[in-house]
């Protein structure tokens, strides 16, 4: 029985071999053994060209690459005319960036470049030296920093890795460097991941602080973080901008205004707030101890009137000396926290983008939400079980 070999399934072997799921083959020979013995078939002649055609017909297709053991010259060459000994001497075996998406069954819509996103400005050598030495020291092996970038949606393929000296952050230095420095494909594929980064969106990311002084930096190179995408503006001078925010806003709560500032400098308005609340939902958190919950749900047992427990932590304004005012004040910043997540926090993260618009006025007013629940939860005092 004729034996057909599926493109698809070698793209995934291989791609399986690359993050160490399985072992490389040796050979195009060894790779057509062990996918017969994955099938639990054998393997006649016919196969050896049969499987040789779907390799040439990947690599055609721009999706697979692979080297040819050296044969001296007065030996005579290994040609496709002969399958099963070309396939002896075809190795190392490796996916292209296209290659590895068809693998993993993804689909690359690519459209045409938007000027806001991408007007040929180079981010600063270094900003990527500071993103590369954060990205470092949380993993501790090059070999860690090379899987988080690839998992991160990242090709590494011509990175040429071998020339570099150092540990884990000079090997992301290297990579945001080459993409940095490479075609328009490459820039965009270092945007979006410097935005999915700087927007918690990976498997590890930034400290706030680190986060915000990253994100001041590339402000003032004209770089903002939208919707998990790094797009462009006129950079921030401080003093200097011509869309430099009044005295009232400037004089939010520091950890809502440290967390909108950059957004809010760049007219991003929907960005600022939702920036907002989630530093809000951090500080909250931080308050009572708490990083099982979030928003409405963190709020709620924040300020109960129940007595604490051994696991809830309350919040009381213990500087309110007549109990009944005390209680009121509770229940009302109680209702108020959950009243800013659920009328604000949650429309604008559940939105379409295109639903997104607001003035500048209404974003102020939001703001100021914020920052008058940021002031309850810094006054009140913790209340924990005796």
């Amino acid at each position: 029985m004729t034996t057909f070999w599926n493109d698809i399934e070698i793209l995934r072997f291989i791609d399986a071999c690359e993050q160490g799921k399985r072992s490389a083959p040796n050979t195009g020979s060894d790779l057509l053994r062990t996918l017969a013995a994955d099938r639990g078939v054998g393997v006649d002649q016919g196969d050896y060209a049969r499987f040789l055609r779907e390799l040439a017909g990947l690599a055609e297709a721009g999706l697979l690459r692979w080297s040819m053991v050296p044969v001296p010259v007065h030996v005579r060459q290994p040609t496709p005319v002969e399958p099963q000994g070309y396939l002896d001497h075809m190795r190392e075996f490796a996916l292209t960036y296209e290659g590895r998406n068809q693998a993993k069954g993804r689909v690359i819509y690519e459209p045409t470049p938007d000027p806001t996103e991408d007007d040929g400005r180079m981010i600063r050598s270094m900003t990527l030296e500071d993103i590369a030495a954060i990205i470092g020291a949380a993993y501790s092996e090059p070999v860690e920093v090379l899987q988080f970038l690839s998992d991160s949606g990242i090709s590494l393929e011509g990175f040429q890795f071998e020339q570099v000296v150092g540990g884990a952050s000079a090997f992301a230095k290297h990579a945001l460097y080459e993409m940095a420095t490479g075609t328009s494909g490459r820039r965009r594929e270092l945007r979006n991941f410097i935005g999915t980064w700087l927007d918690d969106q990976l498997h590890t990311g930034p400290s706030d602080d680190e986060r915000d002084s990253i994100e001041r930096d590339l402000a003032r190179q004209g770089w903002f973080v939208k919707d998990g995408l790094l797009v462009i503006g006129e950079p921030v001078r401080r003093g200097h901008s011509t869309q430099a925010p009044t005295h009232a806003v400037d004089q939010l709560h520091p950890t809502v205004w440290k967390a909108a500032e950059t957004r809010w400098r760049a007219n991003h308005l929907h960005d600022a707030v939702i920036a907002a609340s989630k530093a809000v939902n951090a500080m909250l958190q931080t308050k009572i101890g708490r990083s099982d919950v979030s928003e409405v749900k963190l709020v709620q047992p924040a300020f109960s009137s129940k007595p604490p427990t051994a696991t809830e932590r309350r919040l009381r304004f213990t500087d309110i000396s007549d109990q009944q005012t005390r209680d009121s004040v509770t229940a009302g910043v109680l209702q108020f926290g959950v009243g800013c997540f659920m009328a604000m926090r949650n429309p604008i993260g559940h939105r379409p983008d295109d639903e997104h618009e607001m003035t500048e006025q209404e974003a102020l007013e939001q703001l100021a939400a914020w920052s008058l629940f940021a002031r309850w939860i810094e006054r009140a005092t913790v209340s924990a079980e005796a």
